[in-house]
């Protein structure tokens, strides 16, 4: 579904992302993650077309970016970025229905109207779609935000962070939903910085170190104490329960009484 191949980035003379190659199945959730500041986000903008590669070239279902027009590129893949702001008072369903814009229906017609709905309803943000999105919490922005998202009806979905504002509840939920879509043929790509809920969702983790993919492989494989301890700089304990979950644990120095 999604291919990239010998992607570089710099802003400016600062490079960020080096030479990173990676595939995505239709029907797999990766998950990208790394310390701050190692190009997640960056990575998120390159693979979904909103930034431009100083070499290398991503392609999603075998067509390059750059032979997409804007409307069908939208149409292909849909993006939720890391900030949920937003600048003007919209009601929260007006902020979902724009994920159908791109399909070049009118905002009000039935079919719209229906996957707005469901698409608010599985994100638990029904119940606030007629209030001012700028007196929402950041939790509940979230939320609408992703329900755009869903709203769009990609192929590829991008997702930066969808679960850093989230109580236990929501963040389990949004993992779930994501497993729906994978289950409907979606691929999904999420920015995470929760190592252990990554763990329990991930079909492949692609852990990523200094602007470059450090590892790439099931969550089996990648989230082991060695690795993880290596690109976090510091020390990780890792155990596999016996239903198969990963356990993350950092190590913590004991307070010495007195």
């Amino acid at each position: 579904m999604l291919r990239a191949e010998n992607i570089s980035f710099a802003y400016g003379t600062r490079n960020i992302l080096h030479n990173i190659s990676i595939q995505l199945k239709a029907g797999e959730i990766v998950g990208l993650l790394g310390p701050n500041g190692t190009g997640k986000s960056t990575l998120v903008g390159v693979l979904s077309g909103d930034l431009t590669p100083a070499t290398g070239t991503v392609t999603i279902a075998g067509k390059t970016l750059t032979d997409y027009d804007r409307m069908e590129l939208a149409q292909t893949r849909s993006v939720m970025p890391q900030a949920t702001e937003f600048p003007f008072a919209y009601l929260a369903r007006d902020i979902v229905s724009m994920g159908r814009a791109c399909w070049g229906r009118t905002q009000h017609g039935a079919e719209d109207e229906r996957v707005v709905d469901q698409a608010m309803r599985c994100t638990d943000s029904y119940q606030f779609a007629d209030r001012d999105v700028t007196r929402l919490s950041g939790g509940e922005k979230s939320r609408v935000t992703l329900a755009r998202v869903i709203a769009q009806q990609a192929s590829v979905v991008f997702l930066d962070e969808p679960t850093a504002a989230l109580d236990i509840y929501h963040q389990e939920k949004t993992m779930r939903l994501c497993e729906s879509l994978a289950a409907a043929g979606v691929a999904v790509v999420a920015v995470m910085h929760d190592i252990q809920l990554a763990g329990a969702y991930c079909d492949k983790i692609a852990l990523m170190s200094g602007g470059a993919i450090a590892a790439y492989d099931t969550p089996q494989k990648v989230l082991t104490a060695e690795k993880l301890s290596a690109v976090y700089d510091h020390p990780i304990d890792v155990c596999t329960l016996a239903s198969g979950e990963i356990v993350v644990l950092p190590r913590r120095s004991v307070r010495q009484p007195g």
